[in-house]
């Protein structure tokens, strides 16, 4: 079921918790960051997988803020004490480093990762001022 979020500049948030659907349509995101979180979320969560396990190792949410931003938190599945910022700061900044580096994304970047309750909160927002490789402007004006 999904949970309604409390935060006042929250425009939407999905819950990804178990029993729902990973790939679970998000009303409102672009399609770049849908398919952006939905990648960042299950790279971040391959290696933490038990093959024992019924239960999902993470649970995640993701949730827009102003001026195409967006975030992508992350808290412990049942049973576990992994991703949280309290014992674990660096490691957690490590697999966010290791997830950015494997989805080799140039169209957003991460800032610093901050705690909200359970949550451990990845922000994101568009990149800005850069070029896409190969593109030139021409203008005759």
């Amino acid at each position: 079921m999904q949970e309604m979020c409390r935060a006042r500049r929250i425009i939407q948030c999905i819950d990804f918790g178990a029993g729902h659907a990973r790939r679970q349509a998000f009303l409102g995101f672009p399609a770049l960051v849908q398919h952006f979180a939905n990648q960042f979320i299950a790279e971040f969560e391959r290696p933490l997988v038990r093959y024992d396990d019924t239960e999902r190792p993470l649970k995640a949410r993701v949730r827009s803020a102003r001026r195409g931003r967006f975030d992508i938190l992350l808290a412990p599945g049942q049973g576990r004490r992994y991703p949280n910022l309290t014992d674990h700061k660096r490691n957690v900044e490590y697999d966010v480093g290791r997830v950015l580096s494997v989805l080799d994304d140039p169209a957003f970047v991460s800032s610093a990762l901050y705690t909200q309750a359970e949550w451990v909160v990845v922000p994101f927002q568009p990149r800005t001022g850069s070029k896409q490789p190969g593109v030139t402007c021409i203008s005759s004006f």
